[in-house]
């Protein structure tokens, strides 16, 4: 009997830790997907070809106002008539509610990187605006 009281304690600690995880910490990272996750999902996405698979990684507002001939324009130049090997995210900086993300994208002539800004909603990240290829001006 003492034994199953154990059990009993050590599965209610683990679930108050768990939940004080989930619902008492913002989360910004640990059980939804980083920022430079989202970038990732959404580059393959586009380059893929899948437009109406990369509209969910987009905020409500940049949903809203992006087409898809503009997402099948950006895609065209990410890829500049190469094929994409490889899309890896990689985090620049998370302050608050706003991160920023890059996605670094290996073609048969090179690397690419694409920077994007995102914002949190409804807690979990979205991008927000196509900062740049390659350093060029924001989008």
């Amino acid at each position: 009997m003492r034994a199953f009281l154990w059990v009993v304690l050590v599965c209610s600690l683990a679930l108050g830790l768990i939940g004080g995880a989930v619902f008492g910490i913002n989360d910004k990272e640990t059980f939804v997907a980083p920022p430079e996750a989202v970038v990732e999902g959404f580059v393959r996405a586009l380059v893929a070809g899948r437009y109406s698979r990369a509209v969910p990684h987009l905020s409500q507002s940049a949903a809203a106002t992006t087409s898809e001939a503009e997402l099948r324009n950006f895609a065209n130049e990410i890829k500049t008539s190469v094929k994409v090997l490889e899309v890896e995210g990689e985090p620049v900086s998370l302050e608050g509610e706003n991160a920023q993300a890059v996605a670094i994208v290996r073609t048969t002539s090179g690397e690419r990187r694409v920077a994007f800004l995102l914002v949190r909603e409804d807690g979990v990240w979205s991008i927000e605006q196509f900062e740049s290829i390659d350093g060029s001006k924001p989008r």
